[in-house]
């Protein structure tokens, strides 16, 4: 029978992830630990974790017989161990040997989930009834109690989905969760709808606060599979359609069956939505005034699925995270989402890449914003062919926004003026800056080490991002002693495909009041 030990490969992938971002956001307070160690540190901290998880498991069968381990004390060992060497990373900044590790425990910042059925670790394979039956057995025995289940990564019979589905159903009173992500890759199109409408049922009336349903071919006949479930839930939180094929047809059947009045989070990405099923979601989307996390990226979304959006979030005042990336908005689009910004005081997170918002669109956005969202931290407006002449709104939304960690300006059109004038404004204040992407921006020496001189005294950078530019032999070496004087040229990010500039050409882009030097310095 299946047991709680060992974690699968996804579920190790997952803490290491855990703790290489928990290692850089808490090294502030401890010892420095550099982000390009942190995942190096978070895998070396997991294996030995791991190792002392075997060992325990290895002691308690020898103990008690293997029969009788379910594995839950070599999973306590596992994340005790790892939440140790992680105090000790942050205290030291380095890892300790195993003979000197203290026995000092803290609390784990790794997500291993007691109550949490996850059947998705190791390799996908398919999961036939003879497997379903060794590994379900483990969800209804009543030591456990279950409240979430993870059932992705498998693909499922459809006679395995109806051994499954009895015992889903046998507990889905305690069910608070359900992950049902690439639960059918590569059954044939009947049994994969048989597969969905089974579990459908068997979760049917139980009372979810979030559901998962990305990485399945769903298309309109797939969601429209999964109808008894959507349209039972009442209380749904949090609900995720990625990459499932989501077309217009398939945006109508969502609305159809999900009633949003309660959800916080809602994501959509990699779908082929297009206008018409954006502004079927829109609909959605205004019924979720408590919406906190809204995402409809790389959907094929044009300016008249922009606009409706941006209407139906203004109704979202509660909004603090939201994703658009990857769509055709154009300036209208732009304009659009200027008007819904205006409603939106608590926004911390927006991701507008790849949208060619164009100069127009960008300067409505960053005038809706000089004036809310005070908590702003993440702003990303790359590749929306900004130039030159759009760097001073963006100076006067900096001086507004001193809560900002990370900006992404990459492959748009600054050039040096443009880089210089908001590395200028970024200089004072500022001081939880992490990190800063000047990608692809026509930048050369005098931009790059306008650039480094304004984050090197943030006392939380992390990563300065210059690639793809052509910054002179000379130059880079000023950026790298600039940052060498104060927070260490580790945070500058590899540059392999920096085109070295002639040193005659400067300053071609910079007019005379903004001298190289002088305004750099």
């Amino acid at each position: 029978s299946i047991r709680l030990w060992p974690p699968g490969a996804r579920t190790r992938s997952h803490v290491v992830n855990r703790m290489a971002e928990n290692l850089k956001s808490l090294s502030t307070f401890y010892q420095p630990v550099e982000p390009q160690e942190a995942a190096r540190v978070a895998a070396l901290v997991e294996e030995r974790a791991f190792e002392e998880g075997e060992r325990e498991d290895q002691e308690v069968s020898g103990v008690s017989g293997s029969g009788r381990n379910n594995g839950s004390s070599a999973v306590r060992i596992y994340a005790k161990q790892a939440s140790r060497m992680m105090l000790e990373v942050l205290k030291t900044g380095k890892l300790p040997e195993k003979e000197k590790e203290k026995a000092e425990e803290a609390q784990t910042a790794i997500d291993i989930d007691p109550q949490l059925f996850d059947i998705s670790g190791g390799s996908r394979d398919v999961l036939d009834r003879e497997k379903a039956e060794e590994v379900f057995q483990l969800l209804v025995d009543p030591d456990h109690g279950f409240t979430k289940v993870r059932l992705s990564n498998r693909a499922f019979t459809k006679e395995a989905a109806e051994f499954a589905g009895r015992l889903l159903s046998r507990c889905k009173e305690r069910l608070v969760g359900a992950d049902l992500s690439d639960i059918v890759a590569g059954r044939p199109e009947p049994e994969a709808l048989d597969v969905m409408s089974i579990f459908s049922a068997a979760l049917e009336g139980s009372d979810l606060r979030f559901l998962y349903l990305s990485n399945n071919a769903l298309g309109e006949k797939g969601v429209r599979a999964f109808g008894s479930l959507l349209k039972s839930q009442k209380h749904l939180e949090d609900l995720r359609f990625e990459n499932n094929g989501i077309s217009s047809d398939a945006a109508k059947a969502i609305v159809e069956l999900v009633s949003g009045s309660k959800l916080r989070t809602l994501h959509f990405h990699n779908n082929m939505s297009g206008d018409l099923g954006a502004e079927r979601i829109a609909s959605l989307v205004r019924q979720a005034t408590a919406l906190e996390d809204f995402k409809l990226s790389s959907s094929r979304v044009g300016t008249k699925g922009a606009v409706a959006l941006a209407e139906a979030l203004q109704a979202c005042s509660s909004l603090k995270k939201l994703d658009l990336r990857d769509n055709i908005f154009g300036e209208e689009g732009g304009f659009a989402l200027g008007k819904a910004f205006r409603t939106q005081p608590l926004l911390e997170e927006l991701y507008l890449s790849d949208l060619g918002l164009q100069n127009a669109g960008v300067q409505a956005v960053l005038e809706a914003l000089e004036t809310t969202a005070p908590k702003l931290s993440v702003l990303d407006l790359g590749n929306n062919d900004i130039s030159t002449s759009c760097a001073p709104h963006l100076v006067r939304f900096l001086e507004k926004k001193a809560a900002l960690k990370k900006l992404s300006l990459a492959e748009n059109e600054l050039k040096d003026k443009g880089v210089i004038l908001v590395s200028n404004a970024l200089r004072q204040g500022h001081d939880d800056l992490e990190e800063l992407d000047f990608t692809l921006n026509d930048v050369g020496s005098d931009g790059a080490i306008a650039a480094a001189k304004a984050v090197t005294t943030k006392p939380r950078f992390k990563l300065l991002i210059l690639e793809s530019n052509h910054i002179s032999a000379k130059g880079l070496a000023s950026v790298r002693s600039v940052l060498a004087s104060g927070v260490g040229t580790s945070v500058l990010a590899p540059l392999e495909d920096n085109e070295l500039g002639d040193e005659e050409d400067e300053a071609e882009e910079i007019d005379e009041n903004d001298g190289p030097n002088e305004e750099v310095g």
